[in-house]
């Protein structure tokens, strides 16, 4: 076994083992280049190399670790003078320093692949699921002949709170209460569009599932979030499948609040949202049909959408995180783009508004009064936003369709 004891080789071989955090070097090629240097023609290993630069390591570690961090580099001695700082600091130094940015990237790295390994995992959930539905129940439709129109429409969702059961003065609305009211919604657009537009543009801003976010929605859901995801991601699929009969069917929707997986906001990552679900169910679903188009959204992280009508562009965004009175400015800023329209909901009441040329319209919710408005002394009735749009005037006329 070779044995050494040269200052010059340990210095040397602190400073490969260094470059090999930074060049990615392995230690068969450390032991080369010292054997070279060092005319080491045999026994200089890779692992014997590897092994006394980290006993090196160790022992400077030890005689450091009761050592200030203020006086580590710079150390008065009993003589009453600054001691140098010595090569060997140097590199130790720099050695630790590596190592932190080595421990750092391998921990964001990990969160990626847990990131990565998530959505495969809820990409498989709604893939499966989709499947199963697609055998037990086709989506058929049988087309009616349009007319040529220059004018297209705009469908906002937002806020059906699937799941959910209220019963209140104001308002009564469980899973059938919400069935009801999408098939009257259904009903009132093919009423007011047919034989008026090409195309309609449904914008879901989200808020469909009633979620878990507060213990109080826990207490008033029949149903767990994954049974309210599932199912209301049928219902939508059913709603869009129908009015494709109609009208060329052009599908977004944006990231909310009552579908995060995590109840406390802060912590909350995008990624793990239910939305995305729904999202991949529907493109499953509709992956054969030449009619309907499910647009991704996730050009700016999944919480704007961004579309244009009949030469008109416009965004949408859930609302949990703007006001109707900054939206333009904030949105129009992050994107760095001049909207004609900003559509956004959340707060569960019709509003419009306009901000510089360009209008904010906000929805209201399918589900209605329900216990948390109470508390803030606010009620409002069930709707949704249709609007038509012309070439000439983003907003031509509004419908309020009242789904009480």
């Amino acid at each position: 076994m070779i044995k050494i004891n040269n200052k010059d080789f340990d210095k040397r071989l602190l400073e490969l083992g260094n470059l090999k955090f930074s060049d990615l070097r392995t230690w068969r090629e450390i032991a080369e280049i010292l054997s070279e240097e060092f005319n080491y023609d045999s026994g200089l290993t890779d692992d014997y190399c590897r092994k006394r630069y980290n006993r090196l390591l160790k022992d400077a570690f030890d005689s450091i670790k009761d050592t200030p961090v203020s006086t580590i580099d710079i150390q008065n001695n009993d003589r009453g003078y600054v001691k140098e700082i010595t090569d060997e600091d140097k590199i130790l130094h720099k050695i630790k320093k590596e190592r932190v940015k080595l421990t750092d990237e391998l921990v964001q790295n990990n969160a990626y692949i847990r990131q990565l390994a998530r959505e495969e995992t809820l990409k498989e959930i709604a893939r499966e699921y989709a499947e199963v539905m697609y055998k037990g129940k086709i989506l058929s439709t049988d087309y009616y002949t349009r007319v040529f129109s220059k004018n297209s429409a705009i469908l906002q969702l937002s806020d059906w709170h699937y799941g959910i059961e209220v019963d209140n003065y104001w308002n009564k609305f469980d899973p059938e209460t919400c069935i009801k009211r999408v098939n009257k919604l259904q009903e009132e657009v093919i009423r007011k569009c047919k034989d008026k537009i090409n195309t309609l543009h449904i914008v879901n801003l989200s808020d469909l599932i009633s979620g878990y976010i507060h213990l109080s929605l826990r207490l008033q859901n029949r149903y767990d979030v994954v049974t309210q995801t599932m199912d209301v991601a049928e219902i939508l699929a059913e709603f869009i499948n129908n009015l494709s009969a109609y009208f060329n069917i052009e599908y977004y929707d944006c990231l909310d609040n009552h579908s995060r997986l995590d109840p406390n906001k802060k912590d909350a990552i995008n990624l793990e949202s239910l939305v995305r679900i729904i999202h991949w169910y529907l493109v499953e679903r509709f992956k054969n049909s030449s009619r309907i188009i499910i647009h991704n959204s996730d050009k700016y992280g999944g919480d704007i959408v961004e579309f244009n009508c009949a030469g008109h562009l416009i965004a949408g965004v859930h609302g949990d995180n703007d006001t109707l009175q900054n939206v333009v400015e904030r949105i129009s800023l992050m994107t760095g783009r001049t909207y004609d329209l900003i559509l956004t909901a959340h707060n569960h009441s019709f509003a419009a508004g306009e901000d510089t040329n360009c209008i904010v319209l906000q929805n209201g919710s399918l589900m209605g009064t329900d216990f948390y408005a109470t508390k803030l002394r606010k009620k409002s009735t069930p709707s949704q936003n249709l609007i038509i749009v012309a070439p000439d005037n983003v907003i031509d006329s509004i419908h309020r369709i009242v789904l009480d």
